[in-house]
């Protein structure tokens, strides 16, 4: 938890870089780091995407070495970074590179 991490009560910006994809509660994840942003804040995220727009054999294979390291591409980031965006009010831009390898989301919290 944030705060009995850094004896902080908020944070302004919270940064998720390539994690989400191997912790298995990612979506608590995601709720966690929302309750602790300070008003005006924000939480960038970047993980590995659905990989859609590769060829299925690059997909594949490459699916295939993450899962040697315990990664799991998450397919339904955006879906799940909206919904958590409304649970905690805030604004959310999602984003993905042209063949899917990555996606990152910003949630944005309002000022007070």
């Amino acid at each position: 938890e944030l705060p009995a991490l850094f004896g902080l009560k908020s944070a302004d910006r919270i940064l998720i870089s390539y994690a989400l994809s191997m912790i298995p509660p990612w979506e608590a994840v995601l709720d966690e780091a929302l309750r602790h942003l300070a008003p005006g804040g924000s939480l960038h995220i970047v993980d590995f995407g659905t990989m859609g727009g590769l060829p299925a054999p690059a997909r594949r294979a490459l699916v295939a070495w993450l899962e040697h390291f315990d990664v799991t591409p998450r397919r339904h980031l955006e879906a799940a970074c909206r919904a958590s965006a409304d649970r905690h009010d805030v604004r959310c831009t999602f984003s993905h590179s042209p063949r899917g390898y990555w996606a990152s989301a910003v949630m944005r919290r309002a000022r007070a």
